[in-house]
């Protein structure tokens, strides 16, 4: 029951991103501090919506209670949480969904990993195993990650075979020779900049992620489930109510927000961040009852293999990976983090 929660959840965790990318959104250019302040607003509706269902608490989770309680350690994951929410859309608009994806999943499961082993002290029956499993899902979403990096090296390569021996019949027939294409080492320059400055902020969004929910694991049965859930969406609201306050105050112009960036008149906005804040939300749901069940170790690396989903919709829907290379190295990287979760469960 645990695993399919924790796979449940991971569907979810997958598609959260998806609604930021829609084309709709690119041409009005809403600013990410806008969405997640519209993402925030439906969590936080969909986390108290679930004090309707207490009363079946109890049923779903052993132990659990059906009374209402404000648990403040809730409260404090879902503030840390928030954190997290914001710097992965910034990513995903800076670096892709694909990629954003990869770099947050990957420093989040290791992380979680460690902290679940070192601190926790959540030991696996097979240790060796299963820090075996954790390395091959932080080695398959780094693959992911680099994809286009790596598969443009075997472009360079093959390339360069292709003009060694394109040089050699030339020489042999006296025809003038073919200088190698620089394209790819173009490409490479002109988006370093951007590429790193978006990596940095998906490992800040990963390393915040792997820990966030960490108090759920600090908590009593009686907190845990459904109860967790209200003080956690109201976390993760305060974020976002100040986040809004300093961006309507900072002294820049070029960074200060207006009424008219909320794009109140354009449905498609608030609209595609309900729908987001609304597969987060049942993301969390799913998973505070798989942490009821498995360790925390186990269930928060499952449902990072989320990167299959979100990466998956990057190339079908935005045509984020393309090439025969570029897609060759992202589907065997997918099978490493798939054994790497069979290992880790």
């Amino acid at each position: 029951v645990g695993l399919v929660l924790a796979i449940i959840a991971a569907i979810m965790d997958g598609c959260y991103a998806v609604p930021a990318r829609v084309e709709a959104l690119l041409k009005l250019e809403v600013r990410p501090v806008v969405f997640f302040f519209y993402n925030s607003v439906s969590l936080f509706i969909f986390g108290w919506i679930c004090t309707i269902f207490l009363p079946l608490n109890s049923t779903f989770l052993s132990g659990g209670s059906n009374e209402f309680q404000f648990v403040w350690l809730a409260f404090l994951a879902g503030a840390s949480l928030a954190l997290c929410v914001y710097t992965s859309f910034i990513a995903v608009d800076i670096i892709g969904i694909a990629l954003g994806s990869a770099v947050h999943s990957g420093t989040s499961i290791f992380v979680s990993a460690m902290f679940s082993v070192l601190v926790l002290e959540d030991n696996p029956e097979n240790l060796g195993l299963y820090l075996g499993g954790v390395f091959l899902l932080t080695l398959g979403v780094a693959s992911v990650a680099l994809t286009h990096e790596i598969s443009g090296f075997f472009d360079v390569a093959l390339k360069q075979v292709s003009v060694s021996e394109t040089t050699r019949l030339v020489n042999d027939g006296g025809e003038s020779g073919v200088a190698p294409s620089s394209s790819s080492k173009d490409w490479s320059l002109a988006n370093a900049r951007s590429y790193g400055v978006g990596i940095l902020i998906a490992v800040i969004c990963g390393f915040i992620g792997g820990l966030s929910l960490v108090p759920y694991d600090y908590v009593s049965v009686s907190e845990q489930g459904l109860v967790f859930m209200p003080a956690f969406v109201t976390g993760i609201m305060a974020v976002a109510v100040v986040t809004i306050a300093v961006f309507f105050v900072v002294p820049s112009d070029t960074h200060r927000l207006t009424v008219a960036d909320f794009h109140i008149d354009k449905p498609v906005v608030w609209g595609m961040a309900a729908l987001s804040g609304m597969f987060l939300g049942f993301q969390f749901l799913f998973s505070f009852f798989a942490y009821s069940i498995l360790p925390y170790g186990v269930v928060t690396p499952l449902v990072l293999t989320s990167i299959l989903v979100s990466s998956l919709l990057g190339i079908v829907l935005f045509d984020e990976i393309q090439g025969p290379a570029a897609l060759s190295v992202f589907y065997v990287s997918s099978l490493v983090v798939l054994g790497g979760a069979v290992m880790v469960s």
